[in-house]
């Protein structure tokens, strides 16, 4: 499961964001000896809109148990990192190919008729600041 962390601060490092999200981790689990889930790797992604030159700084965790995800989920939400309250979700890689109102075989939805715009933010450069193992090691290429 990949976990989303909303809008971080810029100054967060890496190792700042393993040590959150391994804490929610350990809270998580009731008998040490019993974990079922791990952190696999995190990424710190820079998103700059092209636009208005705006840039939003998000965290991604990448989790090896689905279960132990969504509870990790419940316990970071609301968390504080650097002061800030964090919003933590579960994060869902989009794909153009796989955009349902424009690759129907039926003609267009309705629903494409009544929006007036797409409301996903055009123009925007993403990059990985950092991504890494839990224990701060880049990953095999």
């Amino acid at each position: 499961m990949i976990i989303f962390i909303r809008d971080i601060s810029d100054s967060t490092s890496q190792k700042e964001l393993n040590a959150f999200i391994t804490q929610g981790l350990r809270r998580t689990q009731i008998l040490p000896f019993l974990r079922r889930g791990k952190l696999k790797m995190s990424d710190i992604l820079r998103i700059r809109n092209l636009d208005t030159d705006r840039v939003e700084y998000h965290g991604l965790a990448y989790i090896d148990d689905d279960r132990e995800g969504e509870t990790l989920i419940r316990h970071l939400s609301g968390s504080l990192l650097h002061g800030k309250v964090m919003e933590v979700r579960e994060y869902f890689p989009r794909s153009g190919r796989r955009e349902r109102r424009l690759n129907s075989g039926k003609g267009q939805l309705a629903i494409v008729d009544r929006r007036r715009g797409d409301r996903r933010r055009k123009n925007l450069q993403i990059e990985t600041l950092y991504g890494s193992l839990p224990d701060g090691k880049p990953p095999a290429a």
